[in-house]
């Protein structure tokens, strides 16, 4: 269903300022027909005093405003930067006065002839942009997600709060240039994802893309941009827009199943304690995890995570937090593992033992020495009779 205006001005406080009263009335009676609530304002300075108190939007006279200055004073103040403002005049305006007061920050500039219902309108129409823009925010917000948006023929690239956050950064923080971008690349994905950025320009309009990036703590982290590339007239790329999710958490997942999965695989065949403490020193080299096996009265550091009794010592395992990507639940399921390999290969080397014995116990003594023959003598298991 459509929308209109008073779907986003009902309840909403609008600033009327002009030097002109009748003009100011009339505009109110408009707002007011939406449900607006409206404030009005004849001077800089007491436009100045009423942006003190709550207002959703702006109306004001570019003759009012002079150089600008109510303009600039409400988006320099973080308290209404995002307040929307519409300029009009009542007075012809060459197209450059209009752009130089859109770059300072006006959200609309309206020049006569305009009518109350387009002002209405617009102001309608803004809010309903700021209302989509701050749904979209909280929804990124609530999420590991953020917007990029690359404009080509500039370079420039932005990004919004949402995607700084999810990369460590203060809002404002990210450079919004290419190699900007680039900087926070793996070093190891960095030639891949250029490629693979070359190689979308010139293909398709859709854009998948993951690879691994490096937070502001330096940090590493799994991300995944999916976006749209639109083109001129003459299919020549212009702008790369899409969302960037962080699946860190996903991936990490995947790879600590799978490297659980290729651990157990690799210790279920080893019938010994030392070459089971051996294969798992070379699957967590480099890692921020180390595994011992010391003596069990020996008290246990303050950095072990997990211990395992294996017969008269214990398996410890250590995690450290931040230097590695191992987590400390990945580091306890290591060492129960390893552990449980352990246990399995010294009852394994206990009964390997006992039977040795058994065996050398139960083998007959030498045979008698009879002159003119030979005796041998063989130890065979009993078998199974019917």
């Amino acid at each position: 269903m459509a929308t209109t205006p008073s779907d986003y001005l009902s309840g909403a406080n609008v600033l009327v300022a002009s030097g002109d009263a009748a003009r100011r009335t009339s505009l109110r009676v408009w707002f007011e027909d939406e449900g607006a609530t409206v404030v009005e304002a004849s001077t800089t300075q007491e436009t100045t005093h009423r942006l003190e108190q709550p207002i959703d939007l702006v109306v004001v006279d570019a003759e009012l405003d002079g150089d600008g200055d109510i303009v600039d004073r409400i988006k320099s103040d973080p308290v209404t930067a995002e307040v929307p403002v519409i300029q009009r005049s009542s007075a012809d305006v060459d197209d450059g006065a209009i752009a130089d007061r859109l770059h300072r920050g006006a959200d609309a500039y309206l020049a006569e002839p305009t009518s109350n219902r387009v002002i209405v309108a617009t102001a309608g129409a803004l809010l309903r942009t700021q209302d989509l823009a701050r749904r979209l925010e909280v929804a990124l917000s609530s999420g590991n997600s953020g917007v990029f948006d690359w404009s080509i023929p500039t370079g420039r690239v932005r990004w919004n709060e949402s995607l700084e956050r999810v990369h460590g950064m203060a809002p404002g923080e990210f450079p919004g240039t290419l190699d900007g971008f680039q900087e926070t690349v793996h070093p190891d994905d960095r030639e891949r994802v250029d490629a693979a950025l070359r190689e979308a320009l010139a293909g398709s309009d859709e854009f998948t893309l993951a690879f691994r990036f490096l937070r502001s703590d330096g940090s590493t982290g799994h991300l995944e941009g999916r976006g749209r590339i639109f083109r001129d007239g003459r299919g020549e790329p212009t702008r790369l827009l899409g969302l960037a999710e962080d699946v860190t958490e996903r991936v990490t997942s995947r790879l600590q199943i799978d490297q659980l999965r290729r651990l157990a695989s690799r210790l279920s065949g080893l019938r010994t304690s030392a070459g089971v403490l051996s294969a798992v020193r070379r699957e967590i080299d480099g890692s921020n995890v180390t595994i011992d096996l010391v003596d069990d009265d020996l008290a246990a550091g303050r950095d072990v995570v997990f211990s395992f009794a294996v017969g008269s010592q214990r398996l410890d395992v250590t995690w450290v937090p931040g230097p590695g990507d191992t987590t400390e639940r990945q580091a306890i399921a290591i060492g129960e593992l390893a552990g449980a390999a352990i246990d399995r290969a010294l009852r394994y080397e206990s009964e390997r033992t006992n039977a040795q014995i058994l065996q050398s116990a139960l083998q007959p003594a030498a045979a008698s020495q009879i002159a003119g023959f030979r005796l041998d003598a063989a130890y065979m298991p009993a078998r199974d009779t019917d």
